[in-house]
């Protein structure tokens, strides 16, 4: 197979992960602190698991585009959880992921 990663997917991995280096001092703020006792070990290891990901998908891997649809999925349900309802602000954070998801789709045929 051609595994040649596309222009349009390295852009969103770089953009993506300069966003989980956020995340990461993110994590031991008090703010996330006071959102739950847990929330502070989550965030560290979904973005643990983003990042690794993200190393899949760099590397055009089927297992990156699966593992990071995983990650979204469980960071969503964790956010409905934790606000109780879903938010403009929700949605708009869902851009990113989805057009990660959506070229990674498009690009399926072409991952090993």
């Amino acid at each position: 197979m051609n595994s040649e990663r596309p222009l349009a997917i390295t852009i969103v991995i770089v953009v993506t992960f300069l966003g989980s280096l956020i995340a990461l001092p993110a994590a031991f703020s008090e703010m996330s602190r006071q959102v739950a006792y847990w929330y502070s070990y989550y965030i560290v290891t979904a973005t643990i698991c983003l990042i690794a990901s993200l190393v899949g998908l760099w590397m055009m891997k089927r297992w990156g585009l699966f593992m990071y649809s995983g990650v979204i999925v469980v960071n969503q349900i964790i956010a409905i959880y934790m606000l109780g309802f879903i938010t403009s602000i929700f949605l708009a954070s869902l851009i990113l992921p989805i057009t990660v998801v959506g070229l990674g789709g498009y690009y399926y045929n072409t991952m090993d």
